[in-house]
Formats: structure tokens, C-alpha cells, sequence
């Protein structure tokens, strides 16, 4: 859900407005703890807190090593890769491959991984280039996400959930638009970036699958 509402953002030219920036930082924040929820709950084996200490104490040390990263070696990386548009490509995808594969190792979702790397390149002078280099490629895996979900949609048990599907319908429609439009006038926001936020917001995301 947060890349179909950033694409309508970005195809209306509304991604740096004001409702914009609001929309994207909530819809950031609540897949980050959607994510780390998930992975909380896919680590605890059986109540087992050890486990998940440790996990937590790996995922720390990957963010260390990713500062460090971000600070020292992919600026000399990047600085030596930007006169090759091709090899400034494979650099973002296989730093991004990288972190995903460390954080699935030690536990946790790939998402969390993809995301990590995304923050340690988008803190670089050439975050602006990258975008334009993967952004065919992220419609293309977005449109195979969607394909995925709808293989998994069971047509023959919508006559067994059609109740509680009518009732989180209306929940997600009018009770959440309510909801964000009250937290956004409660800080002060005016009635139209309010709305726009609200509006926006009438969705939720593929974890609630």
C-alpha cells in the first residue's frame, strides 16, 4: 500500500506538499513497526526471549556496521561508480541484496534489510540518481507483488467471510479516515491537508493479509 499511495502522490505531483510528507512519514513509520512486529513475533519460538535478545543484539551490531558503512566506504564506492551509470545500478542492488541477506540470516524480515540499505544509500549525494536508475525496476517487482497477492486470493471462501469483510470495509473507509483527520487538526494541521491525509489514508497494508 505505501508504494501504490507514493506512485498516486508522485503522478499528481504531491509527494513534497505538505499532506504529502505527512502521508509518507506515516505510512513509513507504520510498516517499520509492522515489520518489526513480524519479525518479533517470528523470533520468540515459542517464548523463547533468548532468542530474540540475540536477534536484537545482531540486528545492533548490523546497524553499527551500516553506519560505518554510510560514513566511510560507500562514498569512496558511489564517488568511484557515478561515471558508469551501469555500475552505479549493480552497486544500489547488490548493496541492497546485502543487508537483506544479513538481516535474514540472523532472523528478521528482508524488508527490514532492503530498508536499512535504503537509508544508508538515501544519505548520500547520489540518492537522486539511484532513484532514477531503480525506479523501473521497483514498478516491475510491484507489479509481480500484486501478481502474488491475487494468486493467493480464495474466491470459493468470500461467501464465509463476507460479514467481517463488509464490517473492516467500513472500518477502513470511514472510521480511519475519521480517526486521521482528528490526529492531523489535533496538531494543528488545517482542514484541507487534514482531509487530503485522510483520504489518502483510506487503505491498509498488505500485512494485514
Amino acid at each position: 500500500s505505501t508504494l501504490v499511495v507514493i506512485k498516486i502522490l508522485s503522478d499528481n505531483k504531491e509527494l513534497n506538499t505538505l499532506h504529502g510528507r505527512i502521508i509518507t512519514a506515516i505510512l513509513l513509520m507504520q510498516d517499520v513497526i509492522a515489520i518489526i512486529a513480524l519479525s518479533f513475533i517470528a523470533n520468540t519460538n515459542g517464548n523463547s526471549y533468548i532468542v530474540l535478545l540475540s536477534a536484537l543484539l545482531k540486528a545492533g551490531l548490523i546497524l553499527v556496521f551500516a553506519y560505518a558503512l554510510s560514513s566511510y566506504i560507500f562514498p569512496r564506492l558511489f564517488k568511484f561508480s557515478a561515471n558508469n551509470h551501469e555500475l552505479m545500478f549493480l552497486v544500489s542492488i547488490s548493496i541492497c541484496f546485502l543487508f537483506s541477506i544479513l538481516f535474514s540470516y540472523i532472523g528478521f524480515s528482508i524488508a527490514i534489510g532492503a530498508f536499512v540499505a535504503g537509508i544508508t544509500i538515501g544519505n548520500l549525494p547520489y540518492r537522486v540518481d539511484v532513484i532514477s536508475k531503480v525506479k523501473s525496476l521497483r514498478d516491475f517487482f510491484a507489479t509481480l507483488f500484486f501478481i502474488s497477492l491475487g494468486l493467493g486470493f480464495m474466491i470459493s471462501s468470500i461467501s464465509e467471510l463476507i460479514y467481517p469483510l463488509i464490517a473492516l470495509i467500513l472500518v477502513i473507509i470511514i472510521i480511519k479516515p475519521i480517526i486521521i483527520l482528528i490526529i492531523c487538526s489535533f496538531f494543528g494541521y488545517t482542514k484541507k491537508v487534514s482531509f487530503y491525509t485522510a483520504i489518502y489514508l483510506a487503505q491498509i497494508s498488505e500485512f494485514s493479509l
